[in-house]
């Protein structure tokens, strides 16, 4: 496996960017661009909500 990747993994990296280039280049890469935008938005918000939920140092219990 590993002479595999060796061998051929730069051009296997070269396939997937080029396949990625032509989805983004064609409609359905609209759609995917706009799933993937939503996805980092919700997650994004979801995070930025959880870190503003945690208590502040001032807050948190003592330790002895």
């Amino acid at each position: 496996m590993k002479a595999f990747f060796e061998e051929y993994g730069f051009v296997a990296l070269a396939a997937v960017v080029v396949i990625l280039l032509i989805v983004m280049s064609t409609p359905i890469g609209n759609s995917i661009e706009t799933a993937l935008s939503g996805f980092v938005d919700n997650f994004a918000t979801g995070v930025n909500s959880n870190i503003t939920a945690l208590p502040s140092v001032s807050e948190a219990p003592e330790v002895n």
